[in-house]
Parts: structure tokens; C-alpha cells; sequence
């Protein structure tokens, strides 16, 4: 069955599960379709084909031994570059990391492994994951399967490009400033980013992460389909001694439910191209037409999340040293970090320090406007999938990421779950939409996504466009 690259992840667990397919055979089916597509996209950058075997095999040697293979049994997963799979190199992308071998599996990796999945590959990231475009130093670039000279997204855009064509059919990814969610949009697939604290995350740093890494990140579920998104998620998630912002909170939906949904299909200061506001619009009325009432309407303070969020991602790059140790990154995004430099420095924006304050006081803001809707339907990028590199402009390039990414700030400064669901394609492009809501509502952010999936979503997998 050599199509089995086409099946979603929920339906190939249970088909494991029953005994009507068996693990190895749809692990081998995906190993194929790596060596069909993988040469025209560079998504998968570390291929596991003998490892994944062995792991087909357990699975398979697991049910026959009539024991439970778990919820994933048998589901072909990717990993991204900058989560621990153990004694494989967590790169970053960045080529002086290349023999950086993981110990330990990260713990949403040894849940991964737990629940019966199958790991066939590591996908590309850009170099430390600080562009929104997936070109990196050690690899090269991911190509978007929609277009080839379009991104793919970042920083998890060889999640989303493997993922968009049956290469995999789960990923993890994470996301501090959209990046579990710019490649859902950028290649037409479903993704979260949790509540932080929902998905432990921890890989061996040595103490070098930052305030605004921990506390703004979270690892994150990718999938064709809102339902392995949630299937994955529930694997996932859960307090981890490793990680200490984790918390123990059940993956259960919210008790206050108000079954209204606002609508701000065009973001305030932002330029939205129409074709996407139209999309979103298109998306409103299938949530509407699924029972819920959508309102338009716009959180409070809008434009002061976004000075937030800025401030706490390039606040302070005027103080990088092109020669310092930050700079261990490649041309690409060591250009990137420069230009955003030198755009913090021009538009006087400040170091963070004062804007945890801020980000406290929006959070209060937020949950409290929140009492009144159940979530936010926003575009996910203000604008379509934008040629390679476009990034690297200069001004330009730091201007055209901040306009577009408007929308998936509020998730990351904020901390709230934050849903990424296909919407259509415009001009052969992707369009995506965004279900961001209060802390904990993970579930509830999924939960409506599906009637606008099933009333809008393209068909994937498909094969890449050359």
C-alpha cells in the first residue's frame, strides 16, 4: 500500500492499533515518499530510516505480544533540529553545533516514543531559529511545496514542508514568535502553539537561555489535521520535573464557555492584504454558520501587545557584537540579527527590562476582556507567503516580518494557546487563520477550528510544485 503516506496520523494509529496495518509497512511507505520528495524540498535534513525501522518493529513486536502500542502506535513523526533526540546532534542549524549530540531525548520526545510513534527524520530550521524564512548554514534551504522561491515559513518550516506532503504525518516544532504557526500558514497545515507551561520543554543549553526564551516560548504539535494537532498534544502535554514553568494542568475544555468568537479579520497598525482579510471573513462565516456567534471586534490595547512583544524579541540588539559570540550563526540570519539591530536602535526601541511589566498588565487586560469571548479570529500572517529572503532586506526586510507576524504576537508575549488552521489559497498561495484564546483553552482553540477546517481547508498532502 504504497499511499499509506496520504493517511492522517489518528486514522493510521488506529489501523495500527487493530492489526489491519502494521507499523513497519507505513513506516516503510513514508521512507519511500522521503526519497521521492525530499530532494526537491530539503525538509527532512537527518534521515533515521534504520533507526525508524527499529522502532516500527517494537511497535509491531509490542502488539504482538497484546500489549498497548499507545495513541500514536505506529505514526511516522518528525522532530525539528532544535529539540534533543537522543544521541543525535541538536544543531540549531548553526554548523558549529553540528557535534552538539543530545544526551537524553527531550521529554516530549520520550512521550512521543511512549505513545508509539515512529521518528523517520529531523527537519531544517533557519540558524538558531531567528528568521521566519527556513534557510540555515548547515543546510541550505527548505523549499515551500506550493511554490518553489516562496518561504516556507519559520523557524519550523521543514515541519511544515514535510508535513504538507505526506513525508510525515505528526511534527514538533516551537514557537516564540510564530513558528509553529508561520509554517501551518506559509504550507497549509494545522498546528498549536500551547499555553506556555501546557508542553514541558527542555533541551541541554547550559543555563544560556534568556527570560524571554523561557517564559515566551512553548514546543508545539504539527499535523495535516486539527484532530492529530489534538491527538498529538494530548501525548505531549503535562508537567515535566525538567522543565519548572510546566504545570500539571488536565487538557480539559474550559468550564466558563460564552460560544462567541470575535472577528478582526484586518489588525490594527498592520497593512492585511485584502485577499487575506476576505479569507478570515470566509472563515468567520463557517464558524457562524457551525452554531457560534462571531462579533467584530478588537482586544484591548492592540498596538501596545505588539510594541511589547518587539521590545522583548529585539529590544537590546543594538548591543550585539558582529564578532561576538552570537554571531556563531551563519550570513543569513547573522544579516538578519544586524538589520534588526539597527532597526531597534533607529526606532528607539528599548532593552526589556521595563516591558515584563507591560506584558503583566496585558495578560490582566486580555484574560478580563476574554470573560466575554471564548477566542480571537485573526489571519495568522497579514499577508501571503513571501519570496525567499524577502526578510533580508534591510529596513524593508525587518519591516515587511513585523507587519506580517502582527497576528501571532499575542500568543507568544501573552502565553496564550494560539491555533493555526488552513483557509483557502489565494493566488496558488496558502492562507491561514489564527484561534487565539485565554490561558488554559487549548483545547477550545481546537475544538473550533474543525468546523472551519472541514468548510475550508485545501486537501493535503500534495506533492511540491518545482
Amino acid at each position: 500500500m504504497s499511499d499509506l503516506w496520504m493517511i492522517d496520523a489518528s486514522d493510521i494509529a488506529a489501523r495500527v492499533r487493530s492489526g489491519e496495518l502494521s507499523a513497519i509497512e507505513v513506516a516503510e511507505a513514508h521512507l519511500a515518499r522521503i526519497d521521492v520528495v525530499e530532494p526537491d524540498l530539503n525538509a527532512i535534513v537527518i534521515r533515521r530510516d534504520e533507526a525508524a525501522r527499529a522502532e516500527a518493529a517494537a511497535v509491531d513486536a509490542s502488539i504482538a505480544r497484546g500489549e498497548d502500542p499507545g495513541p500514536l502506535a505506529g505514526v511516522p513523526a518528525t522532530v525539528k533540529l532544535n529539540i534533543d533526540v537522543v544521541g543525535e546532534p541538536t544543531t540549531d542549524g548553526v554548523a558549529a553545533l553540528a557535534d552538539n549530540i543530545a544526551p537524553a531525548d527531550s521529554p516530549i520526545v520520550a512521550r512521543l516514543r511512549d505513545a508509539g510513534a515512529v521518528i523517520v527524520g529531523r527537519t531544517n530550521l533557519p540558524d538558531a531559529g531567528m528568521r521566519i524564512d527556513t534557510s540555515s548554514e548547515l543546510h541550505g534551504r527548505t523549499h515551500n511545496p506550493w511554490r518553489r522561491g516562496v518561504t516556507a515559513g519559520g523557524s519550523s518550516g521543514g515541519e511544515g514542508a514535510s508535513l504538507a506532503t505526506g513525508m510525515s504525518a505528526i511534527g514538533l516544532g516551537n514557537d516564540i514568535g510564530g513558528s509553529v504557526r508561520n509554517p501551518a500558514t506559509a504550507n497549509s497545515i494545522a498546528s498549536i502553539k500551547p499555553t506556555v507551561g501546557r508542553v514541558p520543554s527542555f533541551r541541554k543549553l547550559d543555563g544560556r537561555e534568556t527570560m524571554t526564551e523561557i517564559m515566551l516560548a512553548s514546543d508545539g504539535p504539527m499535523a495535516r489535521r486539527i484532530a492529530d494537532v489534538e491527538l498529538t498534544l494530548g501525548v505531549i502535554a503535562g508537567a515535566h520535573p525538567l522543565d519548572p514553568k510546566s504545570a500539571p494542568v488536565p487538557p480539559a475544555l474550559p468550564g466558563h464557555r460564552t460560544n462567541r468568537v470575535a472577528l478582526l479579520a484586518e489588525i490594527p497598525g498592520a497593512e492585511t492584504d485584502p485577499r487575506v482579510a476576505a479569507a478570515v471573513r470566509a472563515a468567520g462565516q463557517a464558524l457562524a454558520d457551525s452554531g457560534v456567534e462571531v462579533v467584530d471586534a478588537t482586544p484591548p490595547q492592540w498596538e501596545d501587545m505588539s510594541r511589547c512583544w518587539t521590545t522583548l524579541l529585539i529590544g537590546g540588539l543594538d548591543a550585539i557584537d558582529p564578532g561576538g559570540a552570537e554571531m556563531i550563526v551563519g550570513d543569513g540570519v547573522g544579516l538578519f540579527l544586524l538589520n534588526a539591530a539597527t532597526y531597534a536602535a533607529e526606532s528607539g526601541i528599548a532593552a526589556p527590562t521595563h516591558s515584563w511589566g507591560m506584558r503583566h498588565e496585558l495578560q490582566r487586560a486580555w484574560q478580563l476582556w476574554f470573560q466575554d469571548y471564548d477566542a480571537i479570529l485573526t489571519p495568522t500572517w497579514n499577508c501571503l507567503p513571501f519570496a525567499a529572503d524577502a526578510d533580508l532586506d534591510g529596513e524593508a526586510g525587518i519591516e515587511l516580518v513585523l507587519n506580517a507576524i502582527q497576528p501571532v504576537m499575542p500568543g507568544n508575549v501573552l502565553g496564550l494557546p494560539s491555533a493555526a488552521v488552513p483557509i483557502g489559497i489565494a493566488d496558488g498561495l496558502p492562507v491561514g487563520a489564527l484561534l487565539t484564546g485565554p490561558l488554559w483553552s487549548d483545547l477550545r482553540m481546537l475544538e473550533l477550528a474543525k468546523p472551519i477546517e472541514a468548510a475550508l481547508a485545501p486537501q493535503t498532502p500534495i506533492d511540491p510544485v518545482l
